[in-house]
Order: C-alpha cells, then structure tokens, then sequence
C-alpha cells in the first residue's frame, strides 16, 4: 500500500518552514557530545540474497527520547533532537552519504525533510548556499528526512527526497498559491502532476461549458469553474508516483527539451467539493500556461547531472528507545531494498524507477 495523499479536505503534512534549513555550522567537539547518549546496535550484518557480503540495509539507533524527537520534528518542531541520532551515525560510519532517513514507530505527520549541505543553485530559485555541520557530516550530506514507520507502506520517501531540489521557484509563477491557503514548496493546482502534487492536465476541464476544455466561460462572479480528477496539492501518493519531467529537469535527471507542454497553473483558485464522480471542483480568476521557457528567462537553465553523479547513498536508520527487534529491523531493511531497485514490493517504485531509470540510491551500509 502507499500513503494517501493530502487532499483539498485535509491538513497538508509539510510546511514551508519544514522543508528549508540554513543552520549554523557546528565542529568536531560539538559533533562528539551530541552523540554522547546515542548508541549504534550492531544488527549483525543479516545476510540477505544479492546483497554485498559485508553490507547491511538498516541499523538501529538506541537514543532516549529519540521516537519522540523525529514525532516532533514531522509534525514542524526543531531539528535538535535529530543532532544525537544523525551524529552517532557518522561517528560510527563514514562521512559517505547524500541522504540519512530516520525512521521510527510514532504517531502523526508521516515525513519531513531538512538540508544540511547545498551549493547555491540558482536554476531552482536557491541563490544561496546552505551549510548544516550540527548534523555530523562535513559537507557530503544533503539532508536528513524523518519519517513514521507505520503499517500502511513505504512513503513519502520519494517525495521528502526530491525536496532537496524544489519546490524554490520564483512566487510569481502561482505554484502552490491558492486563494486559502498557501501550499508552501508544492505545486498545488497546476498540471506538474508530480511527487510534489499536481493535477493531470489532461483532465482539466470547464464547469462552463460543462466539461469542455479551457478556454472556459466565466461565471457572473466572474470567476472561473474547472474540474480535475483527484490529485492531492501538495503530493501524489507516496512511493507510487515517478517524478515528473518537470521535477526530474530541476534534479539535472532531464534536459529542458524533455519538458515540452506548458504547464497550466491556476490562478487563485479556492477548492470547492469533490463531485459525486471523484472529480474535484475549484474556481479561480483564470488559468495561466508557464512554459519552462518562462522559468529559464527568469532562473536560467539547468545543466544535466553528469552520469558519474547520478548514484547516490541513502542510509536507512531506526530510532527506537530500546534495541529494536527483529520484525522491526525487517521492516526497515524491506523498506530499503524497495527503494534502492533491490526488492520488489507490489507497485512501490525505487528511487530509479520513480527516476525512469536516470538515477539509482544506494541504500547498502558498508
């Protein structure tokens, strides 16, 4: 199963204030007594068919208090509670991943994210750099993505890792801007149709004329009826949606030339029922079409990620107060497997199929 994604009638599980961080550096000293009360239990290096004999998919993190440190920060409290987990890490492995994704047995939120290093890129709207050495890595890491081991599948792995890149584009394209509500780094109603959310612009439709394609007729309001199928404003179903051509573009996964339709963005739109077909309703003061071209002219043009940097390393790590068990380590190691491509998991998708096979995560601790 995946995770639901947030609809128009329920609480969105990500805030703007969730998805950045531009903390302060921290040193060695710092990095040694935050891992003081955090202890790394040895799982045994399990032997699991096809993996590297020295090679494990999850470890556990014993910390007091830990669970209830990542329940708090998902659900947008302060990242010190991560510092003893994410620095016993390091201090027992090597400074040698991109992303660390902390998991634990808590009710609530089910994801969050936060950067610890990033070069400026300003093709993604980031002018500025962002450097977090509280975390225990000098610079290698990317960032660290909390999330809640539940019962219900794998998810939003996909969608807290892809927060490294976007959503950070200039304001004045509408993403994620309804007249309600702001959907933060998300893509709210417009055609991405992506892990970040996004309708399907092929299923954009006119209340007036009913059912038509836009252009449409105004309302005596003069506001504007549209309907889409279902698609959640802010993600698209946990680990069961690739990335779209514009998100893998902003990865450097795509050339510009791959994103080819113009995206469709609502303008002010206000979410009004879902119909008894399962479409959604809205209105808004219109449509605007935002071709990459526009978001060029104004950020200018993402390169392509070379080939040899298209691997990364995920660490997958369980936060319990106890050592964990053996059922839970399973969970874990699963949940691992499944997103680096090693394990097959009903119709989850790894992080090179959500990538159409552009990139791959290494989730093997060595």
């Amino acid at each position: 199963m995946n995770l639901p994604a947030p609809r128009y009638s329920h609480a969105c599980f990500l805030s703007l204030l969730s998805l950045l961080s531009l903390g302060a550096c921290g040193d060695d000293q710092a990095r040694s007594d935050a891992a003081m009360d955090a202890e790394v239990v040895d799982t045994g290096r399990p032997a699991v068919d096809g993996a590297t004999p020295a090679a494990e998919w999850a470890v556990n993190i014993v910390v007091a208090g830990g669970p209830e440190a990542i329940r708090s920060f998902i659900e947008g409290g302060p990242d010190d509670g991560l510092l003893p987990i994410t620095n016993a890490f390091f201090d027992a492995h090597e400074d040698d991943f991109d992303f660390l994704y902390l998991l634990a047995e808590v009710e609530g939120g089910a994801g969050r994210y936060m950067t610890a290093h990033r070069p400026a890129m300003p093709e993604n709207g980031l002018t500025s750099a962002a450097s977090d050495a509280r975390y225990g890595s000098a610079g290698r890491l990317k960032g660290v993505v909390a999330l809640r081991l539940g019962d219900s599948g794998n998810g939003p792995t996909l969608h807290e890792t892809g927060h490294y890149w976007m959503n950070f584009l200039d304001r004045s394209f509408g993403f994620g801007q309804d007249l309600d509500r702001d959907w933060g780094p998300h893509w709210g109603a417009s055609s991405v149709n992506g892990q970040l959310g996004g309708f399907d612009g092929d299923t954009l439709r006119c209340t007036s004329p009913a059912d038509s394609p836009p252009p449409c007729t105004p309302e005596p309001s003069g506001r504007i009826g549209y309907t889409t199928a279902p698609f959640g404003p802010a993600a698209n179903g946990g680990d069961v949606v690739p990335y779209a051509p514009l998100e893998l573009y902003l990865m450097g996964l795509a050339p510009a030339a791959e994103v080819t339709a113009p995206l469709q963005v609502l303008i002010r739109p206000m979410f009004v029922e879902e119909l008894p077909s399962g479409r959604l309703s809205f209105e808004a003061d219109g449509m605007r079409e935002v071709p990459l071209s526009e978001i060029i002219a104004i950020h200018g043009e993402k390169t392509p990620l070379p080939e040899d940097e298209r691997i990364f390393r995920g660490a997958f790590v369980l936060v319990t107060e106890t050592p964990a068990t053996e059922a839970q380590l399973a969970r874990v190691r699963t949940w691992s497997r499944v997103f680096a491509g090693e394990e097959n998991s009903g119709g989850l998708l790894s992080f090179t199929d959500a990538t159409s096979g552009r990139a791959h995560m290494d989730t093997a601790i060595r």
